[in-house]
């Protein structure tokens, strides 16, 4: 068996006929789960606020697979949508077979994000992997300062702010791609792999001032003012895939 790290998170929201306090159901979600995931190897945290669920799995590939299969099934929540689901070199719950967050109770600033993530209903702030890997790496350090190692609220705020502003400058330049033409697509994928506009040129057989033109074209419908700019949205938001 492979024993590859492996990360998914998902969001669901709480069946709240058969479950109608959400706090003795994640109550009995972790009493059962945690002998179970230590037997096997899988950490994460299950997250509760206003009726939902965001759960991170983090452990061997085949394990967090097979886990996350019963759960899609499991009656007592419904809507399901997976956020993340990729290789991970490193786990951030390691110290937790299952670590519990009640943002209902305490931690603003991650429910307010948390709501965010929830409400955006064409889901592209989840395209943007590095608010995702971010709100983790807080919801971690929540954790950690329920435990003593303390960071202020304000401080989560404030971190939370700036990635927000960063998801949602990328995924309005994923709605922006939209409006490329195909030759604008051509251009942006050779620039990106670090061609010159002769060399472009060259290759696509056209005058170097017409690869100018689309260049300038690009940068203007995606909002970008320069090279690196336009390399990192791309690195970022893996559009080569996309185009």
């Amino acid at each position: 068996m492979s024993s590859k790290l492996h990360l998914v998170t998902y969001l669901s929201k709480i069946c709240k006929v058969q479950n109608p306090n959400g706090l003795e159901l994640s109550d009995r979600i972790l009493e059962k789960s945690r002998p179970y995931n230590q037997s096997v190897g899988i950490s994460g945290v299950l997250v509760m606020c206003d009726g939902s669920f965001l759960q991170v799995l983090e452990g061997p590939e085949e394990h967090v697979r097979s886990l996350f299969a019963k759960i899609e099934k499991d009656p007592r929540h419904t809507d399901v949508r997976v956020l993340v689901d990729r290789p991970i070199e490193h786990r951030q719950f390691g110290d937790w077979a299952m670590a519990c967050a009640d943002l209902a109770s305490d931690g603003m600033a991650l429910k307010s994000a948390f709501i965010r993530l929830e409400t955006t209903s064409s889901m592209d702030l989840a395209r943007d992997f590095e608010f995702i890997s971010e709100y983790i790496t807080l919801l971690q350090r929540h954790i950690q300062s329920q435990e003593g190692r303390v960071e202020s609220d304000r401080q989560i705020q404030d971190r939370i702010h700036i990635l927000y502003d960063k998801a949602c400058r990328y995924a309005h330049i994923i709605k922006q791609l939209s409006l490329l033409t195909q030759r604008e697509r051509e251009v942006m994928r050779w620039v990106v792999a670090g061609n010159t506009n002769r060399e472009i040129a060259d290759e696509l057989n056209i005058a170097e001032t017409t690869i100018k033109i689309h260049r300038g074209r690009v940068m203007r419908k995606l909002g970008l003012k320069s090279l690196p700019e336009l390399v990192r949205a791309h690195d970022r938001l893996a559009l080569i895939s996309m185009l």
